[in-house]
């Protein structure tokens, strides 16, 4: 991960090594913010009427002398006040198309459109922009209205393009009919014919053949995406419920997003079952709702029906005996070793089931509680996940509890609206002679509606000496060992996938003494992409082998805008839960060649831990061996030898 987001290990120090070293005195300075000022970095600021109406004077400048640019900036801040403006936005969207954005250019005819729907014009380039964009319906539809325009010159050019995309999708179905009447059970015809006749507008015909492919490959279950798309409204309502309980978790989570804002309805259901009578998740639902609603002989019809296509389904078994006035058996085996496997194995719906069942049979169950939690984990929950760790930590002194609780406060950082991260990292090198202090304060919102959280932060970059002994170095030109300086910032980071987030900062950066050819103040912009990923027994796990690989690519605004990537990796054992012996493996590269941005180190290390240190800190020692990989203008040694031992410390709140 990236400096804005997490605390360096011993990787990430020799980066933040790497920005201290003597070219932080060659009298660089960060160059100037783009952004207008008294604006948020970023973002654009709220401009009055008058401002607006300035700013669209300006984009029609810059349209005159072609700075296409420079009028898409002035279109986009005018659109936001003046967004009622047809004329504003179909100039705005012609500006686009001459910067090659044509996505956006598409949407904002559309939204000239909307607020001028006898504009043929700006109908015409809407609808070669959404041929263009793969939206081929819509570029059909508008094609097909405007040959009836008034002026003769577009309905002319309309006619001309319906023609030409009718003509490919009549030839295309009447291909695909008769390789369907060859080939009836072929599924992927069937699928094919029903997308173009869905293209055409021919409702019934693509109906018909999304329905023959899903009964081929009811195992496709997107097809009852686009099966929705021309069914009923009914009948669109039963798929999606349907698709909304499947044990696909991306396919499930669209369908959900297309439901009402409301629970189903008992018929609902019962439709939805008879499109997708195979779909156990949705059966159970059904029945658990008629149990709810204390109709318990059709409750009883529906568990006994879900039991014959789904014989295991133990948490099905035991409502029915119950139902039928007998003693549930025991399972043949444990719910909880039922619901472990599942979720061993990523089954993550089935495992949800399973422990909820177990839960039912023993509420207040850690184990089960403590499951839950995991799986909710898993399938990205994380409220839902922090809520049963929560009530798993808090069900008594059992190693589940116990491992609920570890777990809620490593999710709790996470999963919190607001949270508040300290690191601290004093450290000795043999290198320089001296200690060296990192560290970080940051305050991080995390809202519930977007994956963005932005963060406010301070850093601090210390050191005993200030800079090196003159004899080893240019005398004019003394190398400092950090930047002696507090750095104010605040940014945001976006997690793209698990381990892997890109991030940006802007802030000032604030030297505690003064240096020769450097201002005291000076801007600090830093952003990147950042993956990191763990293997095996990590430091207080159980006894093993593990590695840890990361690779980072950072800019860095104040040394000439440079790019560094970094790669930093780990391989050793964990002997104890305290106790972890290593290899490090390092190498820095950076985009301008310098010769303190490309180098490799590689040495052993040790990470240790004992009762008397306070949670959160580590004790840490490497020995690495070093080169540089270029030595133009290197007043240092190529190789060198360095022994690093320092604490690392981190909370979050």
């Amino acid at each position: 991960m990236s400096l804005a987001y997490r605390p360096p290990c011993a990787a990430a120090l020799v980066f933040m090594f790497v920005l201290s070293l003597p070219w932080s005195s060659f009298g660089q300075t960060a160059d100037p913010p783009s952004h207008p000022p008294g604006s948020s970095f970023g973002q654009r600021p709220t401009l009055t009427p008058a401002e607006a109406e300035a700013a669209a004077n300006a984009a029609y400048e810059s349209l005159k002398i072609k700075d296409y640019l420079a009028a898409i900036s002035s279109f986009g801040q005018a659109v936001a006040v003046l967004s009622e403006r047809a004329a504003l936005r179909k100039d705005f969207a012609y500006a686009l198309l001459k910067a090659g954005r044509r996505e956006d250019a598409r949407d904002q005819f559309k939204a000239s459109l909307d607020l001028d729907p006898t504009d043929d014009r700006a109908a015409l380039e809407y609808a070669f922009l959404c041929y263009e964009t793969k939206l081929e319906i819509d570029a059909r539809r508008t094609f097909l209205r405007l040959q009836s325009s008034s002026n003769e010159e577009v309905s002319r050019t309309a006619s001309t393009a319906f023609d030409n995309i009718d003509r490919q999708l009549r030839v295309g179905i009447a291909r695909w009919t008769q390789a369907v009447a060859t080939a009836p059970g072929q599924y992927s015809a069937h699928e094919e014919l029903a997308r173009l006749a869905e293209q055409r507008d021919e409702t019934a015909l693509a109906l018909t053949h999304y329905r023959e492919a899903f009964r081929l490959k009811p195992d496709r279950r997107r097809l009852m995406l686009d099966l929705a798309r021309v069914a009923s409204p009914e009948e669109a309502l039963a798929l999606r419920l349907a698709l909304s309980r499947a044990p696909e978790p991306r396919l499930a989570e669209e369908a959900r997003a297309l439901l009402p804002a409301r629970y189903p309805y008992l018929y609902e259901f019962e439709r939805a079952i008879a499109l997708d009578p195979a779909n156990a998740a949705l059966r159970r639902e059904h029945a658990f709702l008629l149990l709810a609603m204390d109709r318990k002989p059709e409750a009883a019809a529906a568990f006994a029906e879900l039991l014959r296509a789904h014989p295991d389904d133990e948490s099905a078994r035991r409502q029915l005996d119950l139902l039928e006035g007998r003693t549930p058996p025991e399972p043949r085996i444990p719910i909880k070793e039922m619901a472990r496997r599942s979720l061993e194995m990523s089954y993550l719906n089935d495992a949800l089931r399973y422990y909820r069942a177990a839960l039912e049979d023993s509420p207040g169950d850690p184990e089960a509680l403590l499951g839950i939690a995991r799986t909710y984990n898993q399938l990205g929950r994380d409220r839902d996940a922090l809520r049963y760790f929560n009530l798993a930590r808090r069900s008594g002194d059992s190693p589940a509890a116990r491992q609920a609780g570890e777990s809620y406060s490593r999710l709790r950082e996470t999963a919190a609206p607001f949270h508040f991260t300290t690191w601290m990292l004093p450290f000795y090198s043999s290198r320089w002679s001296g200690g060296l202090l990192y560290g970080q304060m940051k305050g991080e919102w995390s809202p519930g509606s977007t994956r963005l959280r932005p963060y406010v932060s301070m850093r601090m970059m210390a050191d005993t000496q200030g800079r090196t002994s003159e004899s080893r170095v240019n005398p004019y030109f003394p190398a400092y060992l950090s930047e002696s300086a507090v750095i104010f910032g605040g940014g945001a980071l976006y997690p793209i996938r698990r381990g892997l987030l890109a991030w940006g900062e802007a802030g000032q950066a604030v030297s505690y003494i003064q240096r020769r050819h450097e201002p005291r103040i000076r801007p600090d912009f830093r952003g990147g992409l950042s993956w990191i990923k763990g293997f095996g027994h990590q430091f207080g796990a159980s006894a093993g082998w593990f590695a840890e690989a990361g690779l980072d690519a950072v800019y860095v605004s104040r040394f000439r805008n440079d790019v560094l990537a970094y790669v930093q990796a780990r391989t050793g054992y964990t002997l104890t839960s305290s106790v972890q012996l290593l290899w490090n493996w390092q190498v820095t590269a950076d985009r301008l060649g310098e010769y303190w941005g490309n180098f490799v180190e590689a040495g052993p290390g040790i990470r240790l831990r004992w009762s008397t240190l306070p949670k959160g800190v580590t004790f840490r020692i490497d020995t690495l061996r070093g080169a540089h990989l270029r030595n133009a203008s290197n007043p240092l040694r190529p190789n060198y030898w360095d022994f690093r031992a320092g604490l690392w410390y981190g909370f979050t709140h």
